[in-house]
């Protein structure tokens, strides 16, 4: 059976790897495009902690995902035509920025700055000691405390495979409205497009599917 996560995953990062030898210099400065590349290991790991059963390791993973792409998407916009180390230095003046608040500060269309927050609204429900946070670890925590290990629990197996579906697609969305030529590959790679594009729209991956359909 074909995995359509890192299926998809795998796809995106290959398309967008061909910027490198089209926009070499605008890359290597592109804060979104570095935090883009590190998404991939992001993902990777994130799949394993649920595979592990670690799904609010999972949650605080993609909170961290979610929140860093769009911080960087919001420097790239601010400060276009600006060199990498000049980027890393304002990252140091804006770390009095809460986390979240960058998604309000970007030029992204405003509903979809709803999803985008709508989604980092509902990792902080899992990530600080809340009442869904506790609620879902109390019914296997006597077990966790006894072995010391990770229990399975489908509920939150699920929750966080959806959970993983929407933030590839909030990080797919905002590399696509920084980098809209990914929705355009070459020659070479006019299959994989069609293809990511079939495994979005299975996925459900609503943002990136409307962005990539409607670029010129």
């Amino acid at each position: 059976m074909v995995d359509e996560q890192f299926k998809i995953l795998t796809q995106f990062m290959i398309l967008s790897h061909e910027l490198e030898s089209q926009q070499k210099e605008e890359i290597e400065n592109s804060y979104t495009y570095f935090r883009l590349c590190y998404s991939y290991l992001e993902f990777k790991w994130i799949r394993e902690c649920i595979s592990r059963n670690a799904y609010h390791q999972a949650i605080r993973e993609m909170r961290f995902v979610l929140d860093s792409i769009v911080q960087a998407y919001y420097i790239d916009k601010e400060h276009l035509g600006t060199k990498m180390s000049c980027k890393l230095e304002i990252v140091k003046e804006l770390d009095r920025f809460r986390q979240g608040q960058f998604i309000g500060h970007t030029d992204l269309k405003k509903d979809d700055r709803s999803v985008l927050k709508g989604l980092y609204g509902e990792f902080c429900q899992y990530v600080h000691p809340s009442y869904k946070e506790i609620t879902t670890l109390q019914a296997r925590s006597e077990k966790e405390l006894k072995s010391l290990e990770f229990e399975p629990d489908p509920q939150m197996k699920e929750i966080c495979s959806d959970l993983l579906n929407r933030t590839m697609d909030a990080v797919f969305y905002v590399a696509l409205s920084l980098f809209p030529e990914i929705s355009r590959p070459p020659k070479k790679f006019a299959k994989m497009g069609a293809s990511f594009q079939r495994s979005a729209k299975a996925l459900g991956l609503k943002l990136t599917s409307d962005k990539w359909l409607h670029e010129p």
